[in-house]
């Protein structure tokens, strides 16, 4: 269970995030397990959590839990697939996160999820050179005619 407080400026309900405590209420709401709440926290990822990789890895467990649903949550796969391929970008630590999460995710049947998953670790792969991950560029063989 978890408390959400503001401080004297007048802030109310979850609608409008107390100024400074956004982060705070990003990391305590991804922990619940209702669609709904996860959806909402989505809207809030790049707001409270872009350019923080500390908080990305700190929501590695909601990271995990969107991106598990099966015929669910496609709206909400969505804004997580985007903002995680957008922080891979900016962060090798959290690229490092996104290669475990995207390799598990990519042995789905998800055809729509797996191309995505399979590109964005073959960038990580060729960007910061992430080994762990199920892709292997291979060269082409050379022929003679």
């Amino acid at each position: 269970m978890f408390t959400l407080t503001c401080n004297s400026s007048g802030a109310t309900g979850l609608a409008q995030f107390c100024a400074g405590a956004g982060e705070q209420y990003l990391l305590q709401l991804s922990q619940h397990p209702a669609n709904g709440v996860q959806l909402f926290v989505s809207h809030f990822l790049e707001q409270h959590a872009g350019g923080k990789p500390a908080v990305i890895l700190a929501l590695a467990g909601y990271f995990r839990t969107v991106l598990s649903l099966v015929n669910r949550g496609r709206l909400l796969k969505d804004r997580v697939i985007a903002f995680l391929f957008k922080a891979a970008a900016e962060d090798e630590q959290v690229a490092r996160m996104v290669a475990e999460l995207f390799t598990d995710q990519s042995l789905s049947t998800v055809i729509a999820d797996k191309s995505r998953y399979i590109r964005t670790l073959f960038e990580l792969h060729n960007r910061y050179g992430i080994e762990q991950t199920p892709i292997k560029v291979v060269a082409p063989p050379v022929r003679a005619f």
